[in-house]
């Protein structure tokens, strides 16, 4: 399967997820900025849309290993907010 390699390119919608990811150290130095700027939620309907096999268009699904990727670096985005606004 295919998947849109703009979304994962930086500044995609994607990007921090994968940033996230496979370049921990690099997902370590980005600003509270670029983490706040992200929104969990639609990054999950997202990431469902191009995930679930409904999806019309096959150019547009991802593969299991790299949606795979994607949700474990979308839970360390999310665990990093919370860390940070925890504090």
């Amino acid at each position: 399967m295919s998947y849109p390699v703009d979304s994962i390119k930086q500044g995609g919608k994607f990007y921090l997820c994968c940033l996230a990811d496979t370049w921990p150290l690099r997902f370590a130095t980005i600003t509270h900025r670029q983490l706040y700027s992200q929104d969990i939620r639609k990054i999950c309907d997202d990431l469902l849309e191009v995930t679930t096999n409904e999806s019309s268009q096959p150019a547009k699904r991802v593969s299991l290993r790299l949606s795979s990727q994607l949700l474990r670096g979308l839970v360390r985005l999310y665990q990093r907010e919370v860390t940070v606004l925890l504090g």
